[in-house]
């Protein structure tokens, strides 16, 4: 019998370092039980082991041991992977043709964060885009016309949905920031990181983009309270202000769609933030050709998987049934034939309940087949738009996944204490010195 995972993690939380040795791969970070398990059964001299990724002061001693105990790191970026690259703990692994000829395929913004000096250093097995959501039917019930672009767009539609609708109780919530007002001026915030962090300054809030969606905030928070979600009637909103995985995914019976996030300013400049988790080869693993292999096969289950590599792959552009699709299908259509017999030979007081209950199925199989996709064609078509403006804020001290170093760990009290006492223009100038001074601090730390 094959040794398993289980084993590894024992010695892991007992403190015992498992050297590595021939025909065996250590991998920190994780991954797919059923892919480490299907690479093992096609290589069978070779088992994987891997470690729960660690905090970071245990993170770095690993990256920094050269013992070759770790071959394989499964990191984020933006976060572990920047250390990783600045130490120089990094494996090229441009000797892999399939490897490289996979990368080509992926979105720009994806590739930049995983090649330096032209190399590619690390390699994508998922990522997340940190989009907004349309609850689209809801949208288009309200007329409310075109989604926002732009956060004075955003502050727009709110005052028309209060002119419109102020005085109708059943009118749902306008927005879900997860139940906080100050959440809303984090996304703000974190929007304008993403457009204005650079790498060579410290990070500047008193530019006139962010002071004029801050008066924005600033005037309309207590119509932000008032169509919050939890202060409204119902449990949808017409906009999340957070991802809700698919491009395309349903809210009951309703069409919920992706949205890049507001932008500050002006609205060509909206990008979707997005994570990566990635591969990386220690350099001091004993094992680079093993590593090499099981990152190959680890690619090529991905690529057949299609659900999460349309979020890394641009080429993937063919829509995926579920699993359940032709399952569904001919259970509906049984039943219909049933129903058309039953309909043909009932008598005639009977046959309008029959009819209705037919009519019921058929919507129903139409809605199998409009509806049952585990990639549908529209999410094809909206994310491959989003994904023309993402970015992996590599070099950012803000948006680091890893929250004991994100530097947005040190704004969001500011923007607690801001946001929890009535925001006004007289509070904004005080907001903005702080979170500079914030900024200097985190700059100069950072060099």
């Amino acid at each position: 019998m094959k040794k398993v995972l289980i084993w590894f993690c024992v010695f892991c939380f007992l403190g015992i370092p498992m050297a590595a040795s021939a025909g065996t791969l250590t991998v920190h970070g994780g991954g797919d039980p059923n892919v480490i398990k299907q690479f093992m059964d096609a290589y069978p001299d070779i088992t994987v082991y891997t470690e729960w990724d660690t905090a970071l002061p245990e993170f770095e001693q690993a990256v920094l041991t050269e013992d070759g105990a770790i071959d394989i790191f499964i990191v984020d970026a933006p976060g572990k992977l920047k250390y990783m690259v600045v130490k120089q703990f990094v494996t090229p692994l441009d000797e892999s043709e399939k490897l490289t000829a996979f990368s080509k395929l992926t979105y720009p913004g994806i590739r930049d964060a995983l090649e330096k000096d032209g190399h590619l250093v690390a390699f994508a097995l998922n990522s997340y885009a940190f989009s907004w959501t349309v609850d689209e039917t809801l949208w288009k019930q309200y007329d409310m016309g075109e989604v926002p672009r732009t956060y004075a767009a955003f502050f727009q539609k709110l005052n028309e949905y209060d002119e419109r609708y102020g005085t109708d109780p059943s009118a749902p919530p306008f927005y879900d920031c997860n139940g906080e007002l100050s959440y809303l001026l984090q996304e703000l915030t974190r929007q304008y990181i993403l457009q204005y962090e650079r790498p060579d300054a410290p990070l500047d809030f008193g530019t006139e983009s962010y002071r004029e969606a801050l008066a924005l905030f600033c005037d309309n928070w207590q119509l932000l309270e008032k169509y919050s979600y939890g202060n409204r009637s119902g449990d949808k909103s017409l906009l999340f202000s957070y991802s809700m995985g698919a491009a395309v995914t349903w809210l009951d019976s309703d069409k919920a769609v992706m949205l890049l996030p507001p932008a500050l300013g002006d609205a060509a400049a909206q990008a979707l933030c997005t994570t990566v988790s990635a591969a990386v080869i220690h350099p001091a693993s004993r094992n680079k050709a093993e590593a090499l292999l099981f990152i190959e096969f680890m690619a090529e289950s991905l690529r057949k998987e299609s659900y999460m590599a349309y979020t890394l792959y641009q080429d993937l552009d063919q829509p995926i049934r579920s699993a359940y699709y032709e399952r569904n299908v001919k259970q509906a259509e049984d039943e219909i034939a049933v129903l058309e017999k039953k309909l043909s030979e009932a008598a005639e007081e009977d046959q309008r309940s029959i009819q209705e209950e037919l009519d019921l199925k058929r919507a129903h199989l139409m809605a199998i087949h409009a509806d049952d996709w585990k990639v549908h064609p529209e999410s094809l078509q909206i994310y491959g738009q989003a994904a023309k403006t993402l970015r992996v804020p590599y070099d950012s001290l803000y948006l680091n996944t890893d929250v004991t170093t994100s530097g947005m760990n040190t704004l969001i009290p500011i923007i607690e204490r801001f946001s929890g006492r009535e925001p006004s223009s007289a509070s904004m100038d005080a907001l903005i010195r702080e979170m500079n001074a914030a900024a200097k601090m985190l700059y100069a730390e950072s060099n």
